[in-house]
């Protein structure tokens, strides 16, 4: 069976090598759907990988990819990262595990620069920050939830008072 499937391959490489001296846009064309597919594993790579690897790991990953690909595989570790955040908003604060210094040293590579990490990174940071007000706001009794979610409308002066009012009248 290997010597059948190392004969095939032969055979495919050669067919393959043939059509491209024949016809040249075949080799662009092969070009464009390689790239295009390694585009797509650099996505699944980094949505169901990344959170596997060690930070050295993902350094040598994302060195070795085009701009393409870097894009990608940070689309599908932001798209894995959502997901988490998402499936646990109401049980856990998983933004602040992500701002852990290990999980940060594997996210800071897939950036083009520190201006762009940072605003990632205070992203989480927010997120972080409203769940633990949010649990607050949850967790306390009627009048502290009405007292704190007038803290935050009259913080954000997003009609703070007019929302307050509604709340304290029942």
């Amino acid at each position: 069976d290997k010597t059948l499937s190392v004969g095939v391959g032969r055979l495919r490489n050669a067919l393959r090598d043939k059509v491209k001296s024949l016809v040249p846009e075949y080799e662009n064309a092969l070009k464009i759907y390689s790239d295009d597919s390694s585009v797509i594993k650099a996505m699944h790579l980094g949505h169901d990988e990344f959170n596997k690897m060690p930070h050295e790991q993902v350094i040598k990953l994302v060195d070795n990819m085009s701009n393409a690909e870097k894009d990608a595989f940070r689309t599908g570790v932001a798209r894995y990262m959502y997901g988490q955040i998402e499936k646990s908003a109401r049980v856990e604060n998983t933004a602040n595990k992500f701002l852990g210094r290990e999980y940060l040293d594997k996210l800071r590579p897939l950036f083009d620069s520190e201006e762009k990490f940072n605003l990632f990174k205070s992203v989480l940071e927010r997120e972080s920050q409203l769940f633990d007000e949010s649990k607050k706001i949850l967790s306390g009794t009627q009048t502290a939830r009405t007292n704190l979610a007038r803290g935050a409308f009259e913080e954000a002066n997003v009609g703070g008072q007019l929302v307050s009012n509604v709340v304290n009248q029942g």
